[in-house]
């Protein structure tokens, strides 16, 4: 199995959650460019689950945009950029998932 990448619409979605997943990469498109981003949603599969999500646009590691743990209060969370230009990044080494395939990031874009 490996990363799905899906766009529709304003909205970008990454499932299988199981290899690194950045713009050069996944969506060369935007590689200069980045992404026009109004929020990032992260569904994790299982407690103790983790992503994190960096800001890099050649999968080199960068700041960190969101740093996300399954609790039991949520499996979803949700963080606003309010139209921020960003170069998503997941570096697999940097998540636990429990199942990957349950998985997901939701980019929606302004």
């Amino acid at each position: 199995m490996s990363n799905t990448t899906t766009a529709s619409g304003n909205t970008i979605t990454i499932t299988g959650l199981d290899a690194d997943w950045y713009l050069s990469n996944d969506l060369p498109f935007y590689k200069d460019t980045g992404l026009c981003i109004e929020s990032i949603s992260v569904k994790l599969s299982t407690m103790d689950d983790t992503i994190r999500i960096e800001n890099s646009a050649d999968g080199s590691g960068g700041a960190y945009l969101m740093d996300t743990t399954y609790n039991e209060n949520t499996d979803r969370v949700v963080e606003h950029f309010h139209g921020s230009w960003l170069f998503p990044f997941i570096d697999i080494s940097d998540c636990s998932l429990a199942v990957a395939a349950n998985a997901s990031v939701t980019i929606n874009l302004k």
